[in-house]
């Protein structure tokens, strides 16, 4: 489950994530998806992020 604060995060990811999909010139494959969809995959994007810094953690590395 997601908190409110991720939930709205990530919802305001969306433009900056459309932004960088037009920089690397790949938009178009996307313009058929729906919000819900995007917030999706940012969403499984965002966990495996938290994941991985979890896991980094947990081995004793210190973040710079």
């Amino acid at each position: 489950m997601l908190t409110y604060m991720e939930k709205e995060a990530i919802s305001e990811a969306r433009r900056p994530l459309y932004e960088a999909l037009i920089e690397l010139g790949i938009a178009d494959a996307f313009n058929d998806c729906t919000a819900e969809q995007i917030d999706r995959l940012i969403e499984t994007i965002w966990n495996a992020l938290r994941a991985s810094m979890q896991r980094q953690s947990a081995r004793g590395e210190i973040p710079i």
